[in-house]
């Protein structure tokens, strides 16, 4: 009987009542590989929301949700296959592959819960090394300028965009085809998802505009050739000089598409919405649950877009994409090291992170 694999780890455990979970680094075991699983070593990851929001428990206890007592975070990355399962005949030692963090699937095949994450039974890639399902790894394709930390990054965030924008667009082009895409005014408050919508909105023609109140997020964007609309902080309403601008900005017709992951500012959004326009949903930062008029969202014809990371064929869609028109993250910042990730963590819960794409080392490239 094979022995369990014992690594070096930044963990989640449980907290203790009325506190937080704790974050540390400590020893980390786990069951051999089942013959559909493959082994790796995590080399690049990147610090996601989703983190954030498990090591402040909100808006779950992760370690009570799935029944364990600690976990490994970490659902965006690059790994460097070790051993592979026996039923695993397509990956060998060496071989280097993006994450696809899909957890439990529905039927059609788009996912539940996500590994790393909400998913009972799953590690992500914040261990020296980890164990996977073969579906949770694809084979980053040879050769290209794309870095590997900048595939780490790609792999949740573009994803993700790539799916949000790809029905958003559609549910759009559905009413207003017609207009398609010159007609078609995209907005998006900032984060490394909206920018990554985007830059596909800007690919296809549309006009797109990022509002943020960074001027590092400013000075990204318009490199991109993307519109900036710049507001106070989160202490500052500037409310209505954002919606004017907007306003302005279409001429008084309102946004066609308004991407929101952050939820701040959700009245805003809506009352900057265009009728027929589509408001694009794959996440949240500040709020979970908004009231919403129903009649008046009837009445202007507004569609709400909500999805959740990525159909595995979309993934696929997403990195072919990125190839052909050099749509990928750029990573900034220098990357953080294995011993920095606790003040990676403790850096991003007080807002000071000012990179998109925080990317952390595991092991060495």
């Amino acid at each position: 009987m094979e022995k369990s694999i014992m690594v070096d780890a930044w963990v989640l455990s449980s907290p203790d009542a009325g506190r937080k979970p704790k974050f540390a680094r400590q020893a980390y075991s786990f069951t051999p590989l089942a013959p559909d699983e493959v082994l790796a070593e995590p080399l690049f990851g990147s610090w996601e929301g989703n983190m954030g929001h498990a090591l402040t428990g909100s808006p779950m206890d992760l370690c009570a949700r799935r029944g364990e007592d600690v976990i490994v975070l970490g659902n965006s990355g690059v790994v460097r296959v070790l051993k592979s399962g026996t039923a695993v005949g397509d990956l060998r030692e060496g071989d280097l592959c993006r994450v696809y963090c899909a957890g439990e699937l529905d039927p059609a095949g788009y996912p539940i819960t996500i590994m790393g994450y909400d998913c009972p039974g799953t590690m992500g890639v914040l261990a020296r090394q980890a164990k996977f399902k073969r579906r949770q790894l694809a084979l980053l394709p040879s050769g290209g300028d794309i870095s590997l930390a900048s595939w780490a990054a790609f792999s949740l965030r573009y994803v993700s965009a790539y799916s949000n924008w790809l029905l958003a667009a559609r549910a759009w082009r559905i009413q207003m085809g017609h207009a398609y895409p010159a007609g078609c005014d995209v907005f998006a408050w900032g984060g490394g998802v909206a920018l990554a919508e985007l830059e596909l909105a800007a690919a296809e023609g549309c006009r797109a505009t990022l509002i943020t109140s960074k001027d590092k997020y400013r000075r990204h964007a318009l490199a991109r050739g993307i519109g900036v609309i710049m507001r106070g902080g989160a202490a500052d309403p500037g409310a209505a000089d954002t919606l004017g601008q907007i306003m302005d900005r279409t001429e008084g017709r309102g946004a066609a598409i308004f991407i929101d992951n952050i939820g701040a500012d959700f009245r805003v959004t809506v009352r900057a919405l265009a009728r027929q326009g589509v408001i694009a949903t794959c996440g949240w930062r500040d709020g979970m649950t908004f009231p919403l008029v129903r009649a008046s969202e009837c009445i202007n014809r507004h569609v709400h877009v909500f999805t959740h990371y990525a159909h595995a064929r979309e993934a696929e869609d997403a990195v072919a994409l990125a190839r052909s028109i050099a749509w990928y993250p750029t990573i900034t910042s220098p990357v953080w090291a294995w011993e920095e990730i606790g003040d990676l963590a403790d850096a991003y819960a007080r807002g000071e992170i000012e990179d998109y794409f925080p990317v952390f080392a595991v092991n060495d490239a």
